[in-house]
């Protein structure tokens, strides 16, 4: 999978996310920077506020990966983070 198709998919995904967003009025998330993997390439969940937005409070996934061999794309918990492997 070349570069350019990881980030195809990436940046699909966080738009799809937006576009579901209930919260898109305060906040959109964004692409960030690929992190390569053995099984894929990782992505943090980041997002900007908007409208000098405060005090707004989010949990969930840190991030995803993008498989390398299928190019799904799987939301981590902090504990399948960790056990990633470079």
């Amino acid at each position: 999978m070349t570069e350019k198709e990881v980030l195809k998919i990436a940046n699909d995904h966080i738009n799809l996310i937006n576009k579901e967003n209930p919260y898109a009025d305060k906040m959109n998330y964004i692409l960030t920077e690929a992190k390569e993997y053995l099984s894929g390439f990782y992505f943090d969940y980041e997002f900007e506020l908007k409208n000098n937005e405060e005090n707004l409070m989010f949990g969930g996934a840190p991030g995803f990966l993008v498989t390398k061999d299928s190019g799904k794309v799987i939301d981590l918990s902090w504990s399948e983070l960790n056990k990633l492997i470079k």
